[in-house]
């Protein structure tokens, strides 16, 4: 995502390979972040919300624990979309000093950004 792409976006689908049951996910995303969501597909696409983040906050990174697990089948599959903000209104300020937008990129640094959805499955 690069300056001139402030609302960034990025989609995965991951199929599940075998029968799981899902009792949480915990999202990860660094300051830039803007919202999460995560949907479990079934066979004919029918899209099952698992968590929405619809904005998202740096600090408070945590699971979401289900009060009934979610069956999964081996022919399901789990979509997991991340959103950032990149407006220049939206940069960290550092010394004093509001940082540019700049292309964003993949980096475990906070200035850096990432997607990441944690599962927490058991079969």
């Amino acid at each position: 995502a690069g300056p001139t792409d402030p609302r960034a976006r990025v989609t995965s689908t991951l199929t599940v390979p075998l029968p799981l049951q899902v009792f949480g996910v915990a999202p990860h995303m660094h300051i830039r972040g803007y919202s999460m969501t995560a949907e479990l597909l079934s066979s004919t696409d029918t899209a099952t919300c698992m968590m929405n983040v619809p904005r998202w906050n740096f600090g408070w990174q945590s699971a979401f624990w289900f009060n009934t697990p979610v069956r999964t089948s081996s022919s399901s599959r789990l979509r997991f979309t991340c959103t950032w903000d990149n407006t220049a209104a939206n940069q960290p300020t550092i010394d004093g000093v509001r940082v540019p937008p700049h292309e964003l990129r993949w980096g475990e640094s906070t200035d850096a950004e990432m997607c990441l959805l944690m599962v927490y499955a058991a079969l």
